[in-house]
């Protein structure tokens, strides 16, 4: 082999310097921008595992399964369309982050030698790939490496990754007993329609059925098989939805199993209507999920757990059937995934064996083969049937003893054909699941009503290195970092009939975390709380400051309430300490993944729950008591507002917003909330309700406009402004059950933020529409505090009973300003409060140093007095 000619292809297939590469479950799977170089590494490796396995041909997939279209990956197939060796992974990974040309020619040689590898000896690998447009260049990466050693390259080009497992099994089994089927993709389609037609024995499917293809290769592909079926015998009439390979942008994008599955919802277009059968299908065509709208309960899913129950159910009764229940062992594999109910209905029902691994196909695929019969799903819908070689023999050989045992023998051999028996294939499981169905005669609801799921939540934490976290017991159980099983297990047993779990992601830099428990709201509570124990922890691997929640004082906090100048709590003084972070309800800072919330013509999305958590957890170690927040309460005018429209109510926009609240409660991190912004910012204003109300007016072009003052004085637009008060505060939490108006979380309302009118430092708020806004919001409200959101302290609005704290900003720092301002406060008897500050001192003004000097005196000088200084001394994260 030369040495030379690999060290020149591989100059042209660079990876990226620095970076670890891991090989996983799914292969190597990343940016598709990173994967040209690692793609051409995979090829030196499939080529010494073809040359290792005697000339055995190798497939290469090259999928990103249900990952956003930006993704893909690469992984290598066994010779009977198995995984990669266990063993082989530790030298994929080596080799790919080998640091130079040249050490990775001296690796692949030492390998060769240490393997005892014929490098002269023939090699030949076949490759597939889904439809993203980066599997092209990959493609060329791999045939530049194979070319480089000599290696037979065969391109199968846009295939599903069942589809490339089967071709690799049928390549190397072609002209031996066990040859698996013919060479070509025309061959898998054949071999699944004869032995539907034969599995269904006569017997046709009932009602239509449509299936989501996730905007992925499946589409084409079931397409095609559907060519080459005839619906007139077995009755199945297909429908095709989201099959579009043609814009890669939407693939996987709001449809496909793991949407369906994660979301617990159906795709939002086109909606199933009730009763109608439905599946889904993931981005490569490995996974499937089934699911209908009960017409009582709305919408039902019927996941990996369903369908590995399902078949166990239909495979044992036909063992019976065919008098082999003695004869052969049925066994049903799961992971820690697997709904709990399943579980003990497969145990004290099914009365079939439980095994529980690891996650990952590797693990279930070889758990399963120590059964004669192995039924395996993963509960994202992957899974298979495998039959062993002695099964499949014993159904053909058996003499039946009457027309029952052998129909009952007929169906399970034709099963034996139907199942892809090398890894799950959502297409060939989709013709299973039919299968059954008609045999049962079973509508989805006679499905559904096998058992009763618990209710569970699984959640996605992105945290800073997932490798912290490492697992035992089949998964079950957390063994490092030291100390986070015991968090997790004091949560699981406030809970009934709960668990709970977090592992690392085989694929991202991210934690899973699964809960379930006895009902939706506890399976919920349950999964964040979690969620948040995972995130703290990883935290904690960055600082030691910061704290897990569970440590922290959970109970709900108590309401802050004004005596005189004076803020208390349970009776003691408090003090509000803390920064503004205005972007936690809706940010203009990230561009989020491909299909995720995002308004272009604002760049704004909604924040991840991970950056919201981690804003709470800093807030709390560095001893913060509160948050100010402009996105918890303005949100209008933008297609991501609670109010995009005028009373146009967008109940997305509250999940963020609801977790935020959630989250500063379990931290101890009260919240105030400005209503209304002067500005005709992203995240919305008293522009919006102005233009609501007929006034064409913008921040650019009018904000010295006189009409500025029809949002305090026109009584429609201030009616308006209280409608969307009142859906704002009577918005019940998802995470605590309480509205905003009950929970003490958030400690006070503010009329605005910088409020003015047309008139820079004009203070032009009127006194009657804070007064009138101050008491909607109390009669809405009655213990939250009430705080003046008017741009400087407005003598006339010092009277009002209902305002509680007054508030400045400080856009340049003013030592006299401030001084002045707390006289004003301190007159009136109410609390003052320094909103907001120049801290990086671009407007001049006092020194930082001077001010918070001045700011502590007052307050320290004052406090037996009826005046206390609210002040912050953070720039805000």
């Amino acid at each position: 082999m030369d040495r030379e000619a690999i060290i020149t292809a591989s100059t042209q297939h660079n990876i990226i310097p620095g970076r670890v590469y891991k090989y996983g479950t799914a292969g190597f799977r990343m940016s598709a921008d990173l994967l040209d170089g690692v793609t051409f590494r995979v090829g030196l490796l499939a080529a010494l595992r073809s040359r290792k396995l005697n000339g055995q041909a190798i497939g290469v997939m090259i999928t990103a399964s249900h990952n956003p279209a930006v993704d893909n990956g690469v992984k290598i197939v066994d010779p009977l369309g198995d995984m990669l060796e266990q063993e082989w992974e530790a030298y994929a990974t080596n080799l790919v982050n080998a640091p130079s040309h040249g050490e990775l020619v001296e690796y692949f040689i030492k390998l060769a030698d240490t393997l005892k590898i014929d490098l002269a000896s023939p090699g030949k690998v076949i490759v597939g790939r889904d439809t993203r447009p980066s599997g092209i260049t990959l493609v060329t990466a791999l045939a530049d490496s194979l070319a480089a050693t000599n290696t037979t390259f065969v391109d199968y080009k846009i295939l599903t990754t069942p589809q490339l497992h089967y071709l690799t099994r049928c390549v190397n089994t072609a002209g031996t007993p066990g040859a698996y089927g013919e060479v070509s993709e025309a061959g898998y389609y054949s071999k699944l329609l004869e032995a539907f037609y034969r599995a269904l024995r006569g017997r046709k499917v009932s009602g239509g059925l449509t299936v989501d293809c996730a905007n992925g290769v499946g589409g084409p592909k079931l397409n095609e098989l559907l060519k080459r079926h005839d619906a007139q015998k077995t009755g199945l009439q297909v429908k095709v939805i989201n099959d579009d390979v043609l814009r890669p942008e939407i693939l996987n994008l709001d449809c496909g199993a793991d949407f369906v599955k994660t979301r617990q919802r159906a795709p939002p277009n086109p909606k199933p209507a009730p009763g109608e059968r439905w599946c889904s299908l993931d981005g490569d065509a490995d996974r499937l999920i089934y699911y209908w709208v009960d017409p009582d309960t709305g919408f039902f899913m019927l996941d990996g757990d369903r369908i590995a129950t399902l078949a166990a159910s239909f495979i044992a009764d036909l063992s019976r059937s065919a008098g082999l229940e003695h004869q052969l062992r049925i066994g049903v594999i799961q992971t820690a995934y697997a709904n709990g109910a399943s579980t003990k209905y497969i145990e004290q029902h099914l009365q079939l064996p439980v095994v529980c691994t690891p996650t990952g196909v590797k693990h279930l695929h070889h758990a399963a083969c120590s059964f004669d019969i192995g039924v395996y799903f993963e509960a994202n819908g992957h899974g298979t049937v495998l039959f062993s070689p002695t099964a499949v023999q014993t159904f053909k050989t058996k003499e039946p003893q009457s027309p029952a045992q052998k129909d009952a023998l007929d169906i399970l051999s034709a099963l034996a054909d139907l199942i892809n028996q090398t890894v799950g294939d959502a297409i060939s499981d989709m013709l299973m699941v039919e299968v059954i169905l008609a045999h049962k005669a079973w509508t989805m609801k006679d499905w559904a009503l096998t058992y009763k799921d618990l209710p569970n939540r699984l959640v996605r934490v992105e945290v800073g290195n997932k490798d912290l976290f490492q697992t035992t017991d089949a998964e079950r159980k957390l063994s490092h970092p030291v100390g986070c099983q015991d968090e997790i297990d004091k949560e699981v047993k406030k809970y009934t009939a709960a668990r709970s779990f977090a592992r690392a992601s085989g694929t991202e830099n991210a934690c899973r975390v699964y809960a379930e428990a006895a009902t939706r709201s506890e399976a919920d509570e349950l999964a964040n709380k979690v969620a948040v124990i995972v995130l703290c922890l990883s935290l904690l691997a960055a600082t030691s400051t910061l704290a897990v929640p569970s440590l922290l004082k959970q109970t709900r906090l108590s309401p802050v309430v004004r005596q005189g100048s004076k803020l208390l709590v349970d009776g003691k003084q408090w003090k509000s300490v803390g920064p503004n972070v205005y972007w936690l309800g809706l940010d203009e800072n990230v561009t989020p993944p491909a299909g995720e919330p995002y308004d272009p013509s604002t760049k704004s999305s909604y924040p991840t729950k991970e950056r919201v958590t981690e804003v709470m957890a800093v807030v709390n170690a560095l001893g913060g008591t509160m948050i100010r927040t402009h996105t918890l309460g303005v949100s209008t005018g933008n297609p991501l507002s609670i109010w995009p429209k005028q009373g146009v109510v967008n109940e997305e926009a509250f999940n963020i917003i609801d977790w935020a609240v959630y989250q500063a409660g379990l931290y101890g991190v009260r919240l105030l909330v400005p209503l209304v912004d002067n500005y005709d910012y992203y995240h919305g204003g008293k522009y919006n309700f102005l233009r609501w109300a007929g006034f064409d007016l913008t921040q650019a072009r009018d904000s010295n406009n006189p009409q500025i003052q029809q949002f305090y004085t026109n009584a429609t637009i201030v009616s308006a402004f209280k409608d969307y008060i009142k859906t704002l505060l009577t918005h019940r939490n998802q995470y605590n059950n309480l509205t905003y108006a009950e929970d003490p979380t958030i400690f006070a309302y503010e009329t605005g933020n910088e409020l003015l009118g047309p008139v820079w430092g004009d203070m032009n708020c009127p006194a009657d529409w804070v007064r009138d806004i101050a008491k909607y919001v109390k009669g809405l409200a009655p213990n939250k505090l009430f705080f003046d959101g008017t741009y400087g302290i407005n003598k006339t609005h010092l009277s009002i009973e209902e305002v509680d704290v007054f508030s400045d900003h400080f856009y340049p720092t003013n030592n006299a300003k401030l001084q002045a301002g707390i006289k004003a406060v301190e007159g009136a008897g109410r609390v003052y409060f320094a909103g907001e500050y120049d801290w990086v001192g671009q407007s001049g003004g006092d020194s930082l140093e001077s001010f918070f000097s001045d700011s502590r005196e007052q307050s320290r000088s004052r406090r037996r007095h009826f005046l206390e200084l609210i002040w912050e001394e953070w720039p805000g994260l």
